[in-house]
Formats: C-alpha cells, sequence, structure tokens
C-alpha cells in the first residue's frame, strides 16, 4: 500500500499534529491535567472527550463505592 512508508508515515504525523494544535486551541480552558486525560492523539490512540466524560464516570464510580463501604461498614482498596 502506498502510505504503509515513510510518505505515510509523514502524512500521519502531520496530520496528528494539526489536530492536537486545533485541540490545544479549542480547549484552551481546560488544565494541562483535564486536557491529557480528555484529549489525545498519538500513533496508537486518539480520543476527543472535551466534556471530559471520562472524569464524570470516576467520579460516580468514586461516589458509589463510598456509599457502598458506609452501607456494609467495609473499606475497599
Amino acid at each position: 500500500m502506498a502510505l504503509n512508508s515513510g510518505v505515510g508515515d509523514t502524512i500521519d504525523h502531520y496530520f496528528r499534529k494539526v489536530t492536537l494544535n486545533r485541540w490545544t486551541s479549542k480547549f484552551s480552558h481546560l488544565e494541562k491535567e483535564q486536557f491529557e486525560i480528555a484529549l489525545k492523539s498519538t500513533k496508537s490512540v486518539s480520543k476527543h472527550h472535551p466534556q471530559n466524560f471520562q472524569k464524570k464516570v470516576i467520579e460516580s464510580y468514586e461516589h458509589k463505592r463510598k456509599e457502598f463501604e458506609a452501607k456494609h461498614n467495609i473499606k475497599c482498596h
């Protein structure tokens, strides 16, 4: 395949850089740590969760875990 070469790698690198630069500009209101969790563009991973859905899931899990611990008088680790 024509793009499975150095040319393809160059194009891939270019568009990942363009994407990351666009996201950095568009989501400049996010703190660096939040940005790195919510938005990622690497050779093997591309994720775009600017509403930080991952954070919402983790917070919900922690809340339910604490409720469970209190209800059953246990401590989960």
